[in-house]
């Protein structure tokens, strides 16, 4: 009975030196943690301070902290559709970067041209200037500027063009393709031209009716004419009739076309000279000359 009891007693005081031992280390494990915990938010109160008289600073000091890229995007292309050697208006806008990536007065610009396909960006023109207000803070935007850009003379017809722009201080990069335009067509240049052809053939009795006519090359849906024989205007349309050509009298007629992008603009003309024969002894027989055509400067 005695055995038992020491030994009952031993194991209730060995518990209990258990219980006190995990006890202290409970609170040991309690008061590290808690001391890490502590250690950690007295760190990350001082962060925070620091952190605020940072940003304070900065801020009274007027520099921002905030990072940004700079951009440009096209906002438009006018007019549309444009002949090819022509000027379109190109509008776009500017946003600046962070400090000092801003655009100014002094920022170079180059506009792209694409290919008819949208894709494959070339440079169009030379580099170019805007002046403007433009805005002094990150991230302001200045709308609005445009610049002329002339569509290369030899540009083939097309659908899917579009136009981008680079910069030069502050940098970016535009040959790619980055924000350009939305898409706009550029139609290719066409050379009008126009030949004649009398009848009855090219020798004639004087005083006989002959009929000139004119036929158009690349002179759209509805070409004009306008006959002259010298320098006096005779008739208008697709033919002239007359009997009363003499000897050095020179017939002409003028072709206006109506084809989209013609070059040039206005007219181009074609004249016949009228001449005694050499080849038959009949002074009564006229022959008719042709003399190369020209073009009529534009209007």
């Amino acid at each position: 009975m005695r055995k038992f009891y020491l030994f009952f007693i031993a194991s209730k005081r060995f518990s209990k030196n258990e219980q006190q031992i995990d006890s202290k280390k409970s609170a040991a494990s309690f008061f590290s943690e808690d001391k890490r915990d502590v250690s950690f938010l007295n760190k990350s109160f001082f962060t925070r301070k620091f952190s605020l008289w940072i940003i304070a600073f900065f801020s009274v000091a007027g520099i921002s902290l905030q990072s940004s890229a700079q951009s440009i995007s096209v906002v438009s292309v006018a007019p549309d559709p444009v002949c090819a050697g022509t000027d379109v208006i190109v509008t776009f806008n500017v946003t600046n970067g962070s400090n000092p990536d801003y655009f100014t007065n002094s920022t170079s610009y180059q506009a792209y041209l694409s290919d008819a396909a949208g894709s494959n960006f070339l440079p169009v023109g030379p580099a170019f200037t805007v002046s403007a207000l433009y805005g002094t803070a990150v991230n302001d935007i200045t709308t609005g500027l445009t610049q002329n850009i002339t569509i290369p003379a030899a540009t083939l017809t097309g659908a899917g063009y579009k136009i981008s722009i680079s910069a030069t201080n502050p940098t970016f990069d535009g040959s790619t393709g980055a924000n350009a335009s939305a898409v706009f067509t550029v139609n290719a240049q066409v050379v009008p031209s126009v030949s004649i052809s009398p009848n009855p053939g090219s020798t004639i009795c004087e005083s006989t009716s002959v009929t000139f006519t004119a036929t158009p090359t690349n002179g759209g849906g509805s070409p004009t004419y306008q006959w002259y024989v010298g320098v006096t205007p005779v008739g208008t349309g697709a033919t002239y009739t007359t009997s009363t050509l003499a000897n050095g009298n020179q017939v002409k007629v003028e072709m206006t076309s109506s084809a989209t992008c013609p070059v040039p603009v206005l007219g181009c003309w074609k004249t016949f000279q009228i001449v005694r024969s050499l080849f038959t002894p009949d002074p009564a027989y006229l022959i008719y000359s042709a003399i190369p055509g020209g073009h009529v400067n534009a209007k």
